[in-house]
């Protein structure tokens, strides 16, 4: 992986990503080794974690009947995903990394 110099601005980080000049004072980033794992679940609000992409198909069609009910139709479309685990997993660690992300408003 490479990383820019430090940036000023969203234009400079435009041109930067356009041009695909990775010799500016880019510098390579060496990133994990021996990742032998990769895996990810999401949290559904009110049914946990899941890895099943059919389990978030149902939940955002269930969002969706609930705009029909006159009660709920005014209110914002909720997520039907509030949270991302990522877990690499690799020769030297004992445990995998894990990492969870909350989905934003």
């Amino acid at each position: 992986m490479r990383a820019s110099p430090p940036l000023a601005n969203v234009g400079e980080v435009r041109r930067a990503l356009l041009s695909g000049d990775s010799t500016g004072g880019w510098s390579a980033i060496p990133l994990m080794g021996g990742v032998g794992s990769l895996a990810t679940r999401v949290y559904i609000p009110d049914k946990g974690w899941t890895t099943r992409m059919s389990d978030v198909f149902a939940q955002i069609n269930q969002n969706d009947n609930n705009l029909k009910v006159p009660q709920l139709g005014n209110a914002p479309l909720p997520r039907a995903v509030s949270g991302i685990q990522v877990a690499v997993g690799a020769r030297n660690l004992q445990v995998p990394l894990t990492r969870v992300f909350l989905v934003g408003e």
